[in-house]
């Protein structure tokens, strides 16, 4: 379960929920996309008709429907969506006298990671309810982070949010990397930010980088992901790069901790 998360707009966050569970369900793994956003742009990013939708996350935060009973299926076999409306935003003051209210999101899933190999939370350009949320029930979080001047200005708040976010709630939330997306890959220009980042996140920096495409754009203004819209795209390769780090990563790590249980 991992959340795609990041305090500034702009920096491809849903754009990379988006086309990452594609790219996933091109490898056949079987992928679902939570979005905890009132805006919904993952939702209709991801093809599905909001007018049409019975029930979303709203009415699963407030028990009104089981999570497995507002997942929708997508163009995409092995690709679900728990889609998102704009009423969402009415859950922090919902909730405001919840005892429970950073763990309603957690609780209400928990049920629904049997059924698949990945889940992606997409969350809002903020670190407010809703994105603390989505910190408390994942296990790992996808920092997406522009390469160009400034990028780095604020993610301090977020890493200051995961930090409270492992103390008081999910000890088990770890950082899986930063993406670095939007980059100009036809400049050989050394880029002082990329040293920067570098140096700070070291090794939890994915190898894959997402370029510039103007054809990402043109996707999401049909309401596909890229790889339904154009497979051949920078873009699409760079996606598939993703999910395919992606997993070699988790494959890893399991064979790993199996390593670990069975030392003999």
């Amino acid at each position: 379960m991992i959340c795609i998360a990041s305090q500034k707009g702009g920096t491809g966050k849903t754009t990379t929920t988006v086309n990452l569970s594609a790219s996933l369900a091109l490898f056949e793994k079987r992928t679902l996309v939570i979005d905890c956003d009132p805006q919904g742009n993952a939702t209709t990013g991801l093809g599905i008709d909001k007018k049409k939708v019975q029930w979303d996350l709203y009415d699963v935060l407030l028990g009104k429907a089981p999570a497995e009973k507002a997942v929708v299926s997508t163009a995409m076999d092995y690709l679900n969506v728990l889609p998102a409306r704009f009423h969402l935003h009415q859950m922090e003051n919902r909730l405001a006298s919840t005892s429970y209210r950073e763990r309603i999101l957690r609780a209400r899933i928990h049920a629904l990671a049997a059924d698949y190999d990945f889940i992606l939370l997409d969350t809002p350009p903020s670190l407010g309810f809703l994105t603390l949320n989505a910190l408390t029930a994942a296990r790992w979080l996808i920092m997406p982070l522009q390469c160009q001047l400034y990028a780095l200005e604020g993610l301090g708040q977020l890493l200051a949010v995961v930090r409270k976010v492992r103390e008081e709630f999910n000890r088990e939330l770890k950082i899986a990397g930063v993406l670095l997306t939007m980059c100009e890959t036809k400049s050989a220009r050394p880029d002082p930010i990329m040293s920067q980042i570098s140096d700070r996140f070291q090794k939890k920096i994915f190898r894959t980088t997402i370029p510039r495409d103007s054809l990402i754009r043109d996707s999401s203004n049909f309401s596909k992901p890229l790889a339904l819209h154009d497979i051949l795209a920078r873009g699409t390769e760079a996606y598939m790069d993703l999910a395919d780090e992606l997993i070699r990563l988790f494959q890893n790590k399991s064979n790993l901790q199996k390593a670990n249980e069975n030392p003999g």
